[in-house]
């Protein structure tokens, strides 16, 4: 599937879930809890109170297209340098979501000075 838009991005998300949730439970623990990126006053890192299942869920959810590309980059580098990894159901299908993510929400332009205001 092409990624020209938001909704191609998520159309191939929501129709490639599960087996994206599958791809994470053979990568990683899913039951395992979410761990905040900011730390406590005793310089611990704090936990929050769901799993990564759940935050996963939580995210789609709530469309947070930028949270879900974060943890999607993150199981692809997580994935072995194997060819056998072609033969998992929707693997290529993570990888369109990671590598058109740009396509889909390009940055933001930057803003150019007009010419005269460089002299």
């Amino acid at each position: 599937m092409r990624i020209n838009t938001p909704d191609d991005w998520w159309e191939l998300l929501d129709a490639s879930w599960p087996d994206i949730l599958n791809i994470f439970r053979r990568l990683v623990a899913l039951d395992t809890y979410v761990w905040d990126e900011t730390t406590s006053k005793d310089d611990l890192p704090l936990k929050h109170d769901h799993t990564l299942l759940q935050e996963l869920h939580n995210l789609r959810t709530a469309r947070n297209h930028k949270q879900l590309h974060h943890w999607l980059e993150r199981v692809w580098g997580a994935a072995p340098d194997k060819a056998t990894i072609h033969e998992w159901n929707s693997w290529s299908a993570l990888c369109d979501l990671c590598s058109e993510y740009q396509v889909a929400y390009p940055p933001p332009m930057e803003q150019h000075l007009p010419e005269d205001n460089l002299r």
